[in-house]
């Protein structure tokens, strides 16, 4: 029996026009350049490769979609890569920092251990999920504007 339009769940935006396990797959592909960049290894051109080609990748998904939501598909990569790089700069805090855990400064230099470390890594952790929105929304806007110059249908495969 199909639930009628009284039970269904509410939807929380745009529906993405990709399947979920295609969602974690794009956003992995950001993930090498993470623990590269945490690890403090790789020389100029991995990195750019390792930085600019997931989005690149990204961006042409998200200008061939052809159902969902251009901008709701990109801020659900955005959310799942930043959730992403949030977990990963966390599993690798002590080798990106030497070992040496940040310390927070002038007033508040005098707290306890666990509050510094709390502190910074909440901070952290809330930065990157911000990252990942931010890419995802301007990702988003560059794939609709190349949509509507190409009369806002998605871009033919050649």
């Amino acid at each position: 029996m199909r639930p009628t339009a009284a039970h269904r769940p509410p939807r929380l935006g745009p529906r993405p026009g990709v399947s979920l396990p295609a969602l974690v797959g794009l956003a992995a592909l950001g993930v090498p350049r993470v623990v590269a960049h945490d690890l403090g290894v790789g020389g100029d051109a991995s990195s750019a490769v390792l930085a600019i080609g997931p989005f690149a990748v990204w961006l042409v998904v998200l200008v061939r979609l052809r159902r969902g939501s251009v901008i709701g598909t990109a801020l659900a990569l955005g959310g799942l890569y930043g959730l992403a790089l949030a977990v990963t700069h966390q599993i690798l805090w002590e080798e990106a920092f030497d070992g040496r855990e940040p310390r927070l400064g002038d007033r508040l230099a005098d707290l306890p251990d666990w509050a510094h470390a709390a502190i910074t890594r909440g901070a952290g952790f809330a930065s990157s999920i911000a990252t990942g929105l931010a890419i995802g929304a301007v990702l988003g806007a560059v794939a609709t504007v190349v949509r509507k110059r190409s009369n806002g249908r998605p871009v033919a495969r050649r």
